[in-house]
């Protein structure tokens, strides 16, 4: 009898126990790989119905067993790359996936229900990816398409690890198997993180397993296959990928720029690898010159050769790395042409010992009209940018122009700069805006470094402490840092001013050092937390009264009654007793001022503890000093008794005496 009803699917583990079957009548077995991956089908279908469940029960999932173990076992089983979505089950290889969690029927009702053929994991997701996924598969259908789907959804929840493929897409054609087979994690990846630079370094940088050499390659490899897998027609599509791969070069530390751009300068004879180079504005390719080894540095003069050539900017720039010689740096050959340009005689002083550059900026005329032309650029083309890259691109300029500035020590220059992007107040002033971020990878320490020399020549300059003030977040670590290195007590007087100043509104980023492990450090941090005046800081100086180190202890002390003076007297109660004579001395100073009525209680308490002799004789010296009848009745209780006792006992009634004699 021959059934009229649909034929009935066969599951993963139904043909591979067949195949096990017939291994008596078969002398080549099933393929071990092919096991393994079946078995991977099996545990990512777990994974997912398990998360979906505890997703289900949980406001917020992470950090459950369950849904934690399920993460481990999708990024154990990312070799199947995807899996197809049945009408109650998950498929993979044209097969039924057996489950073993009641959870995977109902997340596959979900993902069938909103027209998602496939779920495809392109790097092991984290919690944050998976719950992202899952609140977009929870919505309705007529919620997904108002968001141009669910890919798109997901997509727009800043999930890379994980995509869906829908079905409405793949019925346009009847190659549904081969898209879904054919698709590689190449191109089709990188296309995903378009218009995302960040993202995209942080996907390839995981990828790579942070090896500068392998990253590069596969830098290399990426953009080739992304710009070949779209029409060469779609312009704008070819210039986004360019853009984006341009801006993620500038999100890998350097020491990951270095192999990459040697790597391109090997390949700028390819039009693909000279439309990146091309990107690069002309103050970027000098600065990463400074990371290219001596052998590298032909490739990046033949690189500029041929593109003085192509912009027709003139025979000069042509002619002078015509006489470069091969290995010499950029900076060097550039100081000596115009060393050789330069009369000695030309300049005001004995400039014969300085540098080229630096004898040639004693010659340039001041050009303020010039930054400010400068400045108005900048402002027109962020004006007109169309997308984040095209404004992130403008703001990495105006960034570099301004920490260039601070470099040459023109501290109205970086003034003007900065003031014509990030005005006070504005939202280009956003510690997590494009503005701030470009600036925060341009500040660096050598610009640092070159700001405080700069206002040690000018400490009156107004520019210098309106940067300091405006470039604040960025260079509290540094200062911090150079106030940890530095060996001349003048110099760190000054250093400390300068991070009370950067302090002063925000002293976060000083708190966050206080358990450096240098005591020099931490006492001068001390000392610029209390002349920032902020009375919240003192909960942070607590605990550096139990400092190792005395004079760490004693300026706590000092620095918490500049702040609060006598809200609470334990920490001034607790220095009486110390080890150090001299933090005993500090806090026995600031309770002679006390006028607090727990005062005398706490003093006597101290008195009938094993504190040693010489702490107690300090303790009754200051009842004696406490013009309050309290304090007069603690000293004639210590004064009663006969002339007996123990040695400690003895000597501290005498000395009661001797105060109230000394009184009357």
């Amino acid at each position: 009898m021959v059934s009229d009803g649909p034929p009935r699917s066969e599951t993963v583990s139904e043909r591979h126990s067949e195949g096990r079957a017939q291994v008596a009548l078969d002398p080549v077995p099933p393929p071990v790989a092919e096991v393994r991956l079946a078995d991977m089908a099996v545990a990512m279908a777990n994974a997912l119905g398990t998360a979906w469940a505890t997703y289900q029960l949980y406001p917020d999932p992470s950090g459950h067993v369950g849904f934690d173990r399920a993460l481990g076992d999708l990024a154990e089983s990312l070799d199947i790359k995807q899996l197809e979505v049945g009408p109650r089950t998950f498929l993979w290889d044209q097969s039924e996936v057996p489950s073993t969690h009641g959870g995977v029927e109902r997340i596959v009702e979900r993902l069938f229900a909103n027209s998602i053929a496939a779920v495809r994991f392109v790097s092991p997701p984290n919690a944050k990816d998976l719950v992202a996924l899952f609140e977009v598969i929870h919505q309705t259908p007529a919620e997904l398409e108002d968001q141009g789907g669910a890919a798109a959804g997901l997509r727009n929840a800043g999930v890379h690890s994980i995509r869906l493929l829908e079905r409405r897409i793949l019925r346009d054609e009847d190659t549904k198997n081969e898209q879904l087979e054919d698709e590689t994690d190449g191109p089709a990846d990188v296309l995903d993180y378009k218009g995302d630079p960040e993202a995209l370094a942080a996907f390839l940088l995981t990828t790579a397993g942070e090896d500068s050499s392998a990253l590069a390659s596969l830098v290399i490899d990426r953009y080739s296959r992304a710009l070949g897998a779209i029409d060469q027609q779609g312009v704008w599509e070819h210039e986004e990928i360019v853009h984006t791969f341009v801006d993620m070069f500038f999100y890998f530390p350097p020491r990951y720029q270095a192999p990459l751009i040697s790597e391109l300068l090997a390949r700028q004879h390819e039009p693909l690898f000279r439309i990146f180079l091309d990107q690069f504005a002309s103050h970027e390719i000098n600065e990463l010159a400074g990371l290219l080894d001596p052998q590298a540095h032909p490739l990046l003069l033949e690189y500029a050769r041929i593109a003085g050539k192509d912009d027709d900017r003139g025979n000069e720039i042509f002619n002078l790395l015509k006489e470069t010689a091969p290995g010499e740096s950029v900076n060097t050959m550039v100081d000596r042409r115009i060393a050789a340009v330069l009369a000695p005689g030309s300049v005001k002083g004995n400039a014969s010992g300085s540098s080229a550059l630096a004898r040639l900026a004693h010659l340039r005329r001041d050009s303020p009209t010039n930054t400010m032309t400068g400045v108005g650029v900048v402002q027109r083309l962020l004006s007109v940018a169309e997308s984040d890259a095209d404004t992130n691109r403008v703001l990495r300029i105006w960034a570099g122009k301004t920490a260039a500035a601070i470099r040459h020590r023109d501290l109205e220059s970086a003034l003007i700069w900065l003031r014509g992007v990030s005005d006070p107040g504005s939202a280009a002033d956003d510690p997590a805006g494009p503005a701030s971020q470009a600036l925060q990878r341009v500040i660096e320490m050598h610009v640092v470094v070159e700001l405080v020399e700069a206002l040690r020549d000018a400490p009156d300059s107004t520019a210098g402490t309106e940067l300091l003030r405006r470039l604040a977040p960025h260079l509290t670590d540094h200062l911090i840092e150079l106030l940890g290195r530095e060996e001349d007590l003048g110099r760190r007087r000054e250093l400390v001013a300068m991070v009370v100043e950067v302090s002063h509104d925000n002293p976060a980023r000083v708190v966050a050092h206080l358990d450096d492990p240098r005591w020099y450090l931490v006492r001068n941090l001390a000392i610029v937390l209390g002349r920032c005046r902020h009375p919240d800081m003192v909960h942070h100086l607590l605990p550096l009264t139990r400092h190792p180190e005395a004079r760490v202890r004693r300026e706590a002390l000092r620095t918490i009654y500049s702040l609060a003076r006598h809200t609470d007297i334990k920490p001034f109660i607790d220095g009486l007793v110390d080890l150090d004579e001299s933090v005993r001395t500090a806090a026995a100073t600031i309770l002679h001022t006390c006028k607090d009525g727990k005062l005398v209680p706490a003093l006597e308490a101290l008195l009938a503890s094993q504190a040693d002799t010489n702490v107690k004789l300090e303790i009754v010296a200051l009842l004696g000093a406490q013009p309050t009848s309290d304090a007069h009745a603690a000293l004639e209780r210590q004064a009663q008794g006969g002339s007996g006792g123990r040695g400690v006992t003895r000597t501290v009634r005498n000395a009661a005496r001797q105060i109230l004699q000394n009184t009357k």
